[in-house]
């Protein structure tokens, strides 16, 4: 059986003139923990929205748990949990019985289940509550107890801890790494935190104006945030050259007309200083920094991000 849960290939959307997701191709595996990144209008709720069925790509295809066609999709999708751009709850009724009716509308036989899961977000004092009534944060707690009532093996989150206190954060980013491991969800989830997706996801994947510009592992992304060596000289395009020529494996940019960051891998410096110097660069600085997540998330969105 493939460990591929989710594969897209070419996948694009537009609306009109606008092109929302261009030629988006990914896999996730089973059981991992995928944080989705990307700017204001990057195109992450879109994904989303065409991988739960509620929108439809403009081209491209979809594989999600081995099915490609459309009824094996349909059949598919009832595995899935989602909360996407916020739950979607019926205000005159109570927490308990909205959660209630997702349970029914999913098909889940399991009449504990709902309560079960009011549980596992920590709402149970609040059940009896109408949700148009509850907190902010109550909401999204409640959203994701909807997500789960079905039990699903790919659990689908846009922005989750919207509206938490950091005690909430901590529970539900808790609980997420606890229904990864035990349930054996695949969870993918995006938030403007980074700081908290960085605790939580396994894997990362960065998407910038409807493309993936990057995806990394957890350990790959805190090699890259760890630190990088700043290069500052008389000819970038020649140190660029030079970069390309002898470490054709590492990443860089170009931040400024006399300076490159070059990401990863910092032993590299000497080796680097003995190349520019023979190539007759004269260099103003090389040094090592440290990055930080939000820093990189900005380099790769070249300078432009808002999250």
């Amino acid at each position: 059986m493939s460990d591929i849960i989710l594969e897209t290939n070419h996948l694009t959307k537009r609306f009109h003139q606008n092109l929302a997701l261009n030629d988006v191709s990914i896999k996730l595996e089973k059981n991992r923990i995928y944080g989705f990144i990307g700017e204001n209008g990057a195109g992450k709720s879109t994904f989303m929205k065409i991988i739960a069925g509620l929108s439809f790509p403009t081209s491209g295809d979809i594989t999600l748990m081995g099915e490609s066609s459309a009824s094996g999709l349909a059949r598919k999708r009832k595995s899935l949990g989602t909360m996407i751009e916020g739950p979607y709850l019926y205000g005159n009724y109570t927490l308990w019985q909205n959660v209630e009716i997702q349970r029914l509308l999913v098909g889940n036989p399991d009449k504990s289940a709902t309560d079960r899961v009011i549980e596992l977000v920590d709402l149970t004092d609040h059940a009896k509550k109408k949700a148009k009534k509850l907190s902010m944060g109550m909401k999204q707690r409640l959203g994701v107890a909807m997500a789960l009532v079905g039990n699903p093996r790919f659990l689908i989150l846009d922005e989750p801890i919207n509206g938490l206190d950091p005690i909430n954060i901590i529970t539900l980013r808790n609980m997420l790494k606890k229904i990864n491991e035990e349930q054996e969800c695949t969870i993918f989830v995006s938030s403007h935190i980074l700081s908290e997706l960085y605790l939580l996801a396994t894997d990362f994947i960065f998407i910038h104006k409807g493309s993936i510009v990057e995806t990394s592992t957890h350990e790959e992304l805190e090699e890259k945030c760890s630190q990088y060596i700043q290069v500052k000289t008389n000819n970038i395009p020649e140190t660029v050259t030079i970069l390309d020529k002898y470490f054709p494996d590492i990443t860089y940019k170009v931040v400024a007309d006399d300076t490159v960051k070059v990401h990863g891998k910092t032993e590299i410096m000497s080796d680097l200083s003995r190349y520019l110097m023979e190539a007759g660069i004269v260099v103003y600085e090389l040094s090592n920094k440290e990055l930080s997540l939000e820093e990189y998330f900005v380099s790769i969105m070249g300078g432009e991000a808002n999250a």
